[in-house]
């Protein structure tokens, strides 16, 4: 199993803000963020290559506990994306947010589901899991 570097930062600046040291998390926050503004310097297949475009990825610079919380769980989302954390982010962010981000799901239900996703093929196959 491998644990990607921007994931530890992403939860370094995700403990530290919820513990009140919002300013603190901005450091592993905005270095993920560097890290992707600057892969145009080195990715030959992006566009514009070899000079960062104007505005991509500022860090963040707000110290308002909230505020960065939004910006943590959105970088997650767009650093990790395909690569099967979003579930276990939702769950871990509370009944809440899970619901509002699962509404299309009509079969989701936070109290049953938190615990362990069972696939839906095998809740098929056992009634008793209903």
């Amino acid at each position: 199993m491998a644990i990607r570097f921007a994931d530890l930062l992403l939860w370094d600046a995700e403990a530290l803000n919820e513990s009140g040291n919002t300013s603190a998390a901005l450091v592993p926050l905005n270095r993920v963020r560097k890290r992707a503004r600057e892969s145009y310097l080195y990715d030959i297949n992006l566009p514009g290559f070899g000079t960062v475009p104007d505005e991509l990825l500022p860090d963040v610079v707000s110290t308002n506990q909230a505020e960065v919380r939004k910006a943590i769980r959105h970088e997650r989302r767009v650093e990790l994306g395909f690569e099967f954390h979003r579930y276990f982010d939702l769950i871990r962010w509370g009944a809440d947010y899970a619901s509002q981000a699962l509404n299309d799901k009509p079969n989701f239900n936070y109290e049953r589901d938190k615990h362990f996703p069972i696939p839906q093929s095998e809740r098929d196959r056992n009634r008793a899991l209903h």
